[in-house]
């Protein structure tokens, strides 16, 4: 079984991919010296929240661009499952998918004690009587 190679990501030829720019989800705002102010902006907007960020139109607009993503994401996501080659990519993407539409699968253990309460005693009562025997 093969697994996701390591190290950058190769690119089909007529493909072009160039690195995430680190700056492109800071804010774009400049201060008065003329400095970008660098903090987060908001997810799908350009600006942080003491920007402008958190008026009701940008964040529309925000939530606008992430919506026009989902068709070229999902495009992504049928790729990756195609992936024949990498097992793990294909599981994790189909794990991925499934969270978002099922939702996170939640782990809980629950016990519950009852029965006898003789045969309750005599249990606690060997426990009691190990750990003595383990201490001395």
């Amino acid at each position: 079984m093969r697994h996701a190679p390591k190290g950058p990501v190769k690119v089909h030829p007529g493909e072009p991919i160039e690195p995430p720019d680190p700056m492109e989800r800071r804010c774009t705002a400049t201060n008065r010296q003329g400095h970008r102010c660098g903090k987060w902006a908001i997810l799908g907007g350009n600006v942080c929240r003491n920007h402008g960020g958190a008026a009701p139109q940008v964040m529309l607009k925000a939530k606008e661009r992430l919506a026009a993503m989902v068709p070229k994401a999902m495009r992504v996501l049928d790729a990756l499952l195609g992936r024949a080659e990498f097992p793990t990519v294909q599981f994790q993407t189909a794990r991925f998918i499934a969270e978002q539409e099922v939702g996170k699968a939640q782990e809980s253990v629950s016990m519950e004690l009852g029965g006898d309460a003789a045969l309750m005693q005599a249990l606690m009562a060997g426990r009691k009587r190990a750990a003595e025997s383990r201490k001395g």
